[in-house]
């Protein structure tokens, strides 16, 4: 078997390869079928042994081993990614051309920093442990890579299959999702280190050792009670549950409007709380199909409804009259705005990490001529915020925005001078229909608060609205394709993590003490020779 594995060629190799990667995305959330790595990987890595005993330059290794992480990639993202796919059956008529370049399109170009990452780590190959520490290294440097080049695009880092293994996930609140990948990747060797020679089994007991112990004390962690908050603040999240194809369709309009006061206004039957016992009112991603602020009818019945001492903070388009661009379009924001019962707009975000071809069309001037257009119908695309702030209303707890997407980048979700206590994430998920793509969405965000120590609170038009403790842990939460108002208290959030102080100076130190490492070994086997 290891020796078939060893001369795998050609497009046997292609296949094999590219079926490891798709079982390597069932390790992901909701699936989180974690032990099938150990197969995944460890299968992986015995075959770029035999690609490296066929190879003899440097230029012939990186060939070798960027064919190899290519397909390895595109299996593990046509797999984990197929669900963007969907987006553009909303408006088929117009977009369904399009589905290739989401479904296959996407993943063959993220793969290629998988490609570049093995392709490095082949150049650097060699018989022994190490090249398990530099493989790990590079696939860790180009995921930090994909997630800042071009605007980035993090989703399904390999460090999120650590939310198959209770209590690892953990570790993020420390060495952040880039940290994770690192050793997730040491992780799924540990096989090989155990099974193949005698004399690397230290190294995977040690590997085994901090996987287990991760996961204990990760569970630890969890199991902690938090204070309960001195000032409680009760939230009531709403989710419509509306279709995308009837969300901005002018037939249902007032249909919706009247859904999300409805669901607002109604006696909870399960907390039994009314909206007057509420303090904080959320409403998800461009809730209303209409500019808020340039509907007066809309903000009287706001007025109307909230009670003295309940503040609503809504996602709404928002459009900036006293600005204009060249062609005399108006500049128009994916924005969140915190509102009170006398028509105050108290706080305005506006999202800063907006998605490509989704709110905007990246070389418009070029592209727009060859058919290509931006899935949300705005003129001039979405225009960009400042970034992270901190909001501070007297009476409530401040707390920093988030809008769809832009919670899934690490490291870039607070305002670190001026920490917030809580975190709104607004959303709206319909897009993606019933797929895994909301569930991988919320798990994200489950991350963000275990690397802040912030609790998340999640609105989503539909899939999936949440609490999210500070560790992570979803507390309650509305089902996918459910509609329904969700009260909740606002938990305690923990003191700073070390990864929100540092950010990724652990991953660059990781980094650099295996490139360190890596160094003297082959300096050592060089004076040998």
């Amino acid at each position: 078997m290891i020796q078939t594995l060893l001369n795998l060629k050609g497009w046997k190799h292609h296949i094999s390869v590219f079926l490891l990667g798709g079982l390597t995305a069932l390790a992901l959330p909701p699936a989180n079928i974690f032990f099938v790595i150990f197969v995944s990987f460890s299968v992986f890595i015995i075959i770029l042994d035999g690609r490296f005993n066929h190879t003899d330059t440097s230029k012939q290794r990186f060939k070798a081993g960027f064919v190899s992480g290519w397909w390895l990639a595109f299996g593990y993202f046509v797999t984990s990614l197929y669900w963007i796919g969907a987006s553009f059956l909303v408006e088929a008529d117009k977009f369904a051309v399009f589905i290739p370049l989401a479904v296959l399109a996407l993943p063959a170009g993220l793969a290629i920093f998988w490609g570049i990452g093995v392709g490095i780590s082949l150049m650097a190959w060699s018989q022994g442990p190490m090249r398990i520490f530099v493989l790990a290294g590079c696939l860790t440097a180009v995921e930090w890579l994909r997630g800042h080049i071009l605007t980035g695009f993090p989703w399904n880092t390999i460090g999120y299959i650590s939310d198959g293994l209770a209590g690892s996930n953990q570790l993020a609140s420390i060495i952040g999702i880039y940290g994770l990948t690192f050793f997730v990747v040491l992780w799924a060797a540990i096989p090989l280190f155990l099974l193949l020679k005698k004399k690397n089994v230290m190294i995977g007991a040690a590997l085994t050792l901090s996987l287990v112990g991760g996961a204990v004390w990760g569970m630890q962690r969890q199991a902690t009670t938090l204070k309960p908050p001195a000032n409680p603040k009760n939230i009531r999240i709403i989710q419509p549950n509306i279709a995308q194809a009837k969300k901005w369709d002018p037939s249902y309009k007032q249909a919706n409007i009247d859904q999300y006061f409805n669901l607002s206004q109604a006696v909870n039957k399960k907390s039994g709380r009314t909206l007057k016992d509420v303090d904080i009112l959320v409403w998800a991603e461009s809730a209303l199909p209409l500019i808020y602020q340039e509907n007066l009818d809309v903000q009287n019945r706001v007025s109307a409804v909230l009670p003295d001492r309940t503040l609503l903070i809504m996602g709404a388009l928002r459009r900036d009259l006293k600005k204009r661009d060249p062609q005399g379009r108006s500049f128009v924001y994916n924005s969140v705005l915190a509102v009170n019962n006398e028509n105050q707009t108290l706080a305005t975000y506006d999202k800063f990490h907006l998605v490509p071809f989704g709110e905007y069309l990246p070389g418009e001037k070029y592209l727009g001529p060859l058919g290509l257009r931006k899935i949300v119908d705005v003129p001039r695309g979405f225009s960009v915020g400042p970034g992270p702030q901190t909001f501070d209303i007297t009476g409530y707890p401040s707390f920093s925005s988030m809008i769809c997407y832009e919670i899934i980048f690490p490291g870039n979700i607070i305002d670190k001078t001026n920490r917030p206590q809580w975190i709104i994430n607004v959303t709206n998920d319909a897009w993606f229909g019933k797929t895994v793509g909301p569930y991988q969405h919320l798990a994200q965000a489950r991350f963000r608060a275990i690397e802040t120590g912030l609790p998340v609170v999640r609105a989503a038009n539909t899939g999936i609205s949440a609490l999210i403790g500070p560790y992570g842990n979803t507390i309650a939460h509305l089902k996918l394709g459910q509609s329904g108002a969700l009260d909740v208290t606002l938990p305690t959030p923990l003191k700073p993590t070390w990864y929100s102080r540092t950010g990724d100076f652990v991953v660059l130190f990781i980094l650099f003490s295996m490139l360190s490492l890596w160094g003297l070994t082959k300096a050592k086997k060089s004076r040998k020779i």
